[in-house]
C-alpha cells in the first residue's frame, strides 16, 4: 500500500518554522534583565547597608573596651585593699612588677639594671593618676546619693510577739517603742456636783469668785515604760460642793438659838498622785489617793426653812466657832483619759475616807449654857472632775508624726 501524504496546512507551517539557538536566547534574557535590574543599583545598596553597620560597630567596640577597663581597672584597686596576713606580700594589679624602687607596670618604662626591674617617676605617676579617675568615676556611679530614713527601720523597733499565729502572712504591725520619760502639761478642770450636791453660784460677798474656780492646774507625768506613768497635779484652788443637808441649829450661852446655818461651799488644797496603765496609745485609766488640805468655807442663814432661797446673811465659815472641819483628808481616786497629739480629755472622781467636819460645843465648862441643837449627818467629800489638759513638753523619745 502507498503512504498516504498528510496535506494539512498546519503541519506544513511548522515545518517551516527553525528554532532559535540557544546561546541566542541567553544573551536575550541578560538584555532584559540589565534592563529591568541594573547591577549597579544593587552594588550601592551594598555600600549603604556597609556606611550603616561601620558607625554601630565601632561604637559598640568602643562601649566593650571602656566598660573592660573600667572593670579591671576598679577591681585591681579593690584588691590592693584587701587586708593580708603579717609576712606576705600585698595583692597587686595585674601587669604589675613589685621592684625594690617601687610599682611598675611591664612593658611601660621598666629596664633592667643589675636585675632589677627599674620604673621611672613619671609612669608610676601617670598610671595612679588614670586609677584615681576610674576610681573616682565608678564612684560616682555606685554612690547611691542620699539615704532618706522613712521610719520603717531603725534601733527603737519592738517587734511584738507573735502567739500560736496559723496564718503566716497576718503579722502584726511594727511599732515604734516610746522611751521613759518627762511630761510636763496644764490644764482647767470642770466640777460636776454629785451625791446630792448643790451648786453655789452666788458671789457672795467676794468670798465665792467665779473665776478661781478656773485657776489653771499643771500637772507632770513619768512614764516608767510605754503603757505605766505616774502622774501628779496641783489643784490650787479646788472648789468643793456640799449636800443640802450639811446644815445645823446652835444655841448660844443667852439661850438664844441660831437660824438655820447651811453649808454651801468648801475650797481646797489638792495634790493627786495616781499611776496609770495605757492599753492604747490613746486610752489609759489611774487610780490613787489625793491629799486635800482645807482653806475655807461659805456659810449662809435663811429666815425661815432650810431650803429657801432667799438668805439673810452670808458669811465666812470661820465666824463659828462650832464647826470643826478637818483640815486634811485623804480621798480614793479613779481617773480615765483620752489623749489625742498633744491634748488629753477626761474625768475623775474622788472620794474622802473619813466625814468632813463636826459640830460641837467648843469649850462645854466655858459655855455651860450652850448647845447644838442640830448636828448634821456624818458626810464625806466627794468631786467628780471634767478636765481637759494640753502637753507643753514631752521628754519622751516619740517618733514624728
Amino acid at each position: 500500500m502507498e503512504r498516504r501524504s498528510d496535506n494539512t496546512p498546519w503541519a506544513l507551517k511548522l515545518q517551516e518554522v527553525s528554532l532559535p539557538d540557544s546561546e541566542e536566547g541567553w544573551k536575550a534574557m541578560a538584555t532584559i534583565l540589565d534592563k529591568e535590574m541594573p547591577a549597579e543599583r544593587k552594588k550601592r545598596r551594598r555600600w549603604l547597608l556597609l556606611v550603616l553597620l561601620l558607625p554601630l560597630a565601632a561604637v559598640s567596640g568602643y562601649l566593650v573596651w571602656w566598660q573592660h577597663g573600667t572593670t579591671s581597672t576598679v577591681s585591681s584597686s579593690r584588691a590592693g585593699n584587701l587586708p593580708r596576713k603579717p609576712g606576705t606580700s600585698p595583692i597587686l594589679p595585674a601587669g604589675t612588677v613589685k621592684t625594690n624602687r617601687g610599682t611598675a607596670g611591664s612593658g611601660e618604662g621598666t629596664g633592667v639594671n643589675g636585675g632589677e626591674a627599674v620604673t621611672t617617676r613619671e609612669s608610676v605617676t601617670t598610671r595612679e593618676s588614670v586609677t584615681r579617675v576610674f576610681a573616682r568615676r565608678e564612684l560616682r556611679r555606685s554612690d547611691p546619693g542620699k539615704i532618706i530614713y522613712l521610719g520603717i527601720a531603725g534601733p527603737n523597733l519592738r517587734m511584738p510577739k507573735i502567739l500560736h499565729s496559723n496564718d503566716p502572712l497576718k503579722c502584726p504591725p511594727v511599732e515604734q517603742e516610746r522611751k521613759s520619760g518627762w511630761v510636763v502639761g496644764i490644764g482647767l478642770n470642770q466640777s460636776i456636783p454629785v451625791d446630792g450636791q448643790q451648786v453655789w453660784t452666788n458671789s457672795s460677798g467676794g468670798l465665792n469668785t467665779w473665776w478661781k474656780d478656773y485657776i489653771p492646774v499643771p500637772f507632770v507625768r513619768y512614764y516608767f515604760q510605754p503603757k505605766v506613768f505616774l502622774q501628779a497635779e496641783a489643784r490650787i484652788h479646788a472648789p468643793q460642793f456640799t449636800p443640802k443637808t450639811l446644815w445645823f441649829y446652835y444655841r448660844y450661852n443667852d439661850s438664844l438659838t441660831t437660824w438655820p446655818m447651811s453649808i454651801k461651799k468648801f475650797f481646797y488644797y489638792q495634790l493627786p498622785l495616781t499611776i496609770h496603765y495605757a492599753p492604747t496609745p490613746e486610752w489609759s485609766f489611774g487610780i490613787g489617793v489625793q491629799y486635800s488640805h482645807y482653806g475655807s468655807g461659805i456659810v449662809a442663814a435663811t429666815d425661815s426653812g432650810v431650803y429657801n432661797n432667799y438668805y439673810r446673811y452670808i458669811g465666812s465659815l470661820s465666824g463659828y466657832p462650832m464647826v470643826f472641819v478637818h483640815q486634811n483628808e485623804l480621798r480614793a481616786l479613779v481617773s480615765l483619759d483620752y489623749t489625742y497629739r498633744h491634748w488629753i480629755v477626761g474625768m475623775s472622781y474622788d472620794q474622802a475616807f473619813t466625814s468632813v467636819l463636826t459640830v460641837r460645843v467648843p469649850d462645854p465648862a466655858a459655855n455651860p449654857q450652850a448647845a447644838v441643837v442640830y448636828a448634821p449627818p456624818a458626810v464625806r467629800n466627794s468631786s467628780l472632775q471634767l478636765y481637759v489638759r494640753y502637753i507643753l513638753w514631752d521628754g519622751r523619745n516619740l517618733p514624728s508624726k
